[in-house]
């Protein structure tokens, strides 16, 4: 009986000592669990089961480590769906690893190469699937579907989160209620102005001051009633220089003035006449970081219409600098703004008006007062400068539409 028992010391168990063991066994059982055809000396155990050296549990914290299920995420995707990995299919040819169904709908489009790294796939031969993989899967992910709605909330949640509070909502929030208030103010214009008659030509003119002067002929001196005032080149001329004297007296001393350039489907009437409610103070400086080589302006002060655009600020700022072009140029708005303008006593400054912003080309003046919405009787203050070094926030405002009734 001694000489069948198996050989305690596993280095000293050699292939001959395990074929004279076997000889003298009665009965010859192959093991089942084994993959080897190899005859079972103990029941339900192989070789491999009997001779192992057994392994020390490992109790330094520093070997093992312990990471969220969530760091895995990464690994277990699919590259196509970006989601957890469902039947999974590997590319024989680079082992990559897709959902079934994603990596044959992509042959079946035609796309008869590996999503990942481009590999060449001649068909779906060369797929195969991976059972272990799944199982791993199924271990960690015991319910699947619930943890991808789980995912799906959280990315909401954090999608609402990041954009809820950021300037562009805001902006548009804003943007929003002004147009609302402007068109009940227009309601209310409307409703309290009396009818006014249609606008006279200059052949109406003409027709009534020849009817005017035939009937004062024949009344010796009286004017008809029948007949319109009209408006001769003296008195317009004269109504038009006092308007220049009334802007001219308002502009503050050393101050350029801006006109805007009129866009392709505006009227000359609307770009011509400005009142003096659309003009507004502008100071124009050099970017406090900006290098000393900089060109610098002499007047810094500018009283211009608040259509201006930041485009045609850039152009005039380019023309008086004598540059080539404006197209370094560029136009930052800085945070002093919200205490020029009041705002930052109220307790109510936007986050994002607390930090220098670049503005783009499209905005204009009436865009920018309206952020701060403290009307347009205050000096807005901007930068310009050349240098890439210099990074700010691009602004993303609103732009508001403009009536001619608007008021500041």
């Amino acid at each position: 009986m001694e000489s069948s028992a198996a050989p305690r010391n596993p280095y000293e168990f050699t292939r001959d000592a395990y074929i004279e063991l076997i000889k003298n066994m009665p009965k010859e059982n192959y093991s089942k669990r084994s993959e080897y055809e190899e005859i079972e000396l103990i029941e339900d155990c192989t070789l491999y089961d009997l001779y192992r050296q057994p392994r020390q549990p490992v109790t330094d914290p520093t070997v093992t480590r312990t990471v969220p299920v969530r760091v895995l995420n990464a690994d277990l995707q699919c590259p196509i769906c970006l989601c957890v990995v469902r039947n999974t299919m590997v590319v024989m040819e680079c082992l990559h690893r897709f959902c079934g169904e994603c990596i044959q709908k992509c042959l079946r489009l035609g796309m008869k190469e590996c999503p990942k790294c481009r590999i060449h796939i001649p068909s779906k031969r060369s797929l195969r699937r991976d059972e272990n993989f799944d199982d791993l899967i199924q271990k960690i992910y015991p319910d699947l579907d619930e943890f991808e709605q789980n995912e799906l909330k959280l990315i909401e949640e954090s999608n609402r989160a990041r954009h809820f509070h950021n300037a562009f909502t805001e902006s548009a929030k804003m943007g929003a209620q002004n147009q609302a208030t402007q068109r009940r103010n227009a309601g209310k214009k409307k409703a309290s102005s009396p009818t006014s008659s249609a606008p006279t030509t200059p052949v109406q003119n003409e027709r009534s001051s020849s009817a005017s002067s035939a009937s004062s002929n024949d009344d010796n001196g009286n004017v008809s009633r029948g007949a319109p005032h009209a408006s001769t080149p003296e008195n317009d001329g004269h109504l038009r220089k006092k308007a220049r004297t009334e802007t001219g007296d308002s502009t503050p001393a050393g101050a350029h003035s801006i006109a805007p350039t009129a866009s392709p489907g505006t009227a000359s009437s609307d770009t011509t006449s400005s009142t003096e409610d659309d003009r507004v103070n502008l100071r124009v400086l050099v970017h406090p970081e900006e290098s000393d080589s900089a060109p610098k302006l002499e007047r810094t002060l500018f009283r211009t219409s608040y259509r201006l655009k930041v485009r045609h600020l850039k152009k005039h700022l380019a023309s008086i600098l004598k540059l080539d072009s404006y197209a370094n140029m560029r136009i930052v708005l800085p945070a002093d703004n919200c205490k020029r303008s009041g705002r930052a006593k109220t307790d109510a400054a936007r986050k994002d008006l607390l930090f220098d912003q670049e503005l783009e080309d499209f905005l204009t003046l009436y865009d920018i007062y309206q952020q701060y919405g403290m009307g347009t009787k205050w000096e807005l203050q901007l930068y310009y400068h050349f240098s890439d070094s210099i990074i700010n926030g691009v602004a993303q405002f609103v732009p508001l539409r403009i009536n001619a009734t608007t008021s500041s």
